[in-house]
């Protein structure tokens, strides 16, 4: 089974300009944090697909707001670089652009719908033709925003096909390095993940270097162990060791440290 990740770059103003705003170090740290992404998927010989006019996109809002713009000029060959061998232009490798399909993104949260950009009808097309395949969106910055779904929600048309529409496509994204090391952890642990926004919320804790996630329901605070990194530590709503976790969410209450907090 291959796993095929979609690098989007951000490009939607607002929050472009309030997280980038924008010096050489931020866009520098910006982009390790898609270097340290590239090469864990390469690591896990997963295929990136990537639009070459999105990473224009990003670059020109850059360019927009950044008055240093000599360091700009290779950029796009350094995240041409970064992205690997192993990759897909969908410029190049369109599907959309040979239908007559229209997408649809819908919104449950405020009941609304749009039109997604390119890049999202390429990756529901590509789902809906190898739905077998694990898939996965890099949705940095939050672009695409749900607050309760860690999944953008997508449906395609024709009124020439009356099959259609037929199903919903789920996109499944992550928005950073640390999101994205816990999907490879458990995207194929079905029933259970910090991932899962009906189930946890993402603190602004950290600890050994990892998000610490709420458990909705509990008030029970998760982190994946940075030694084992096989098992979550687990702390109740107080912020006190109740024991380790395996990777399927069971707690071994035994394992618990007394005096342990975080």
């Amino acid at each position: 089974m291959t796993t095929k990740i979609f690098a989007y770059f951000p490009e939607k103003d607002d929050n472009f300009i309030l997280d980038l705003s924008i010096n050489k170090q931020n866009i520098d740290a910006f982009v390790s944090e898609f270097a340290k992404m590239f090469e864990e998927i390469n690591d896990k010989k997963a295929k990136i697909y990537y639009d070459v006019e999105n990473i224009k996109g990003f670059l020109q809002k850059i360019n927009e707001i950044s008055e240093d713009k000599f360091y700009l000029e290779d950029m796009e060959f350094q995240l041409l670089e970064l992205l690997g061998k192993n990759t897909i232009n969908l410029q190049e490798n369109s599907h959309s652009k040979k239908t007559m399909d229209s997408f649809v993104l819908w919104n449950y949260e405020n009941f609304s719908v749009e039109c997604p950009c390119f890049f999202i009808q390429e990756m529901t097309e590509v789902i809906s033709k190898f739905p077998e395949e694990k898939y996965l969106l890099i949705n940095t910055k939050n672009d695409f925003e749900t607050k309760n779904r860690n999944f953008l929600t997508i449906f395609k048309d024709n009124f020439q096909n009356a099959d259609l529409p037929n199903q919903f496509v789920k996109i499944p994204f992550v928005v950073d390095f640390e999101e994205l090391c816990l999907w490879f952890l458990t995207n194929y642990a079905q029933n259970f993940s910090l991932l899962d926004k009906i189930k946890f919320r993402r603190t602004k804790f950290v600890q050994q270097g990892k998000p610490v996630f709420e458990e909705i329901n509990t008030g029970y605070y998760w982190y994946l162990d940075n030694l084992h990194k096989n098992e979550y530590e687990v702390f109740n709503a107080q912020k006190e060791h109740i024991g380790v976790a395996d990777l399927q969410g069971n707690i071994d209450a035994s394992q618990k440290i007394n005096g342990r907090e975080f």
